[in-house]
């Protein structure tokens, strides 16, 4: 597939073919997907394939994207592979969906606490420069209150001034169906309204996703 991205000759064949031509490029190869990447048992190897065969294809300028939920950082495997992964053009886009405990608790329906991803983050970021994820919806037609975007923020300031480094942070919203009716997209207000909160509260570079219009 890499292959036949850089050669082009993808976008020879439907549906890639409706592909308009400033969108046939190649930005990254991605580790993502309907569950957690790191939790798979040679992710390191995984990681070492695609670093090999982007040399192969003389592609020194496509990154790899770690997409996660930062609750396996701390796993020695997992840290070495993104020692790995800082060699090779690498980059960490570590999920944070609430500033709460209970909030994350409803989002993520997890028995994993809000403290362990936090501080999984933060050292991951001490290392290297990271983006931060950071998906809100409506659920059962309410949004994230005041007080839970207010701790959100705080978060955020709080891993900076742990020592964080935080290249981005990303804000974004439902953009296709879910296992559950009850979550829907957020309004692009609300998301807005969020991002400025971020922006003014931390200092960071925001970028703001839209749901389906």
């Amino acid at each position: 597939m890499l292959g036949l991205a850089c050669s082009g000759e993808l976008f020879g064949s439907p549906p890639f073919d409706q592909t308009p031509p400033h969108l046939r490029r190649v930005n990254d190869v991605a580790f993502s997907g309907d569950g957690e990447p790191t939790s798979f048992q040679k992710f390191g190897e995984a990681c070492q394939i695609a670093v090999e065969l982007i040399e192969k294809h003389q592609r020194p300028d496509v990154k790899i994207v770690v997409i996660t939920n930062a609750t396996l950082f701390h796993q020695k495997r997992v840290a070495e592979a993104m020692a790995y992964l800082d060699q090779h053009s690498g980059e960490i886009w570590a999920k944070l969906d609430a500033g709460t405990e209970e909030y994350y608790r409803l989002i993520e329906r997890t028995s994993i606490p809000l403290t362990r991803v936090l501080e999984n983050i933060l050292s991951a970021g001490r290392v290297r420069s990271i983006v931060i994820q950071s998906l809100f919806l409506r659920f059962n037609d309410e949004g994230p209150s005041d007080a839970e975007i207010d701790a959100f923020v705080g978060r955020l300031r709080e891993l900076i001034t742990g020592g964080c480094q935080i290249k981005l942070v990303q804000i974004y919203t439902v953009a296709r169906g879910t296992a559950e009716a009850a979550c829907t997209p957020l309004p692009a207000a609300e998301l807005d309204g969020i991002s400025d909160r971020v922006r003014k509260g931390t200092g960071l570079v925001v970028e703001t996703y839209y749901g389906p219009s």
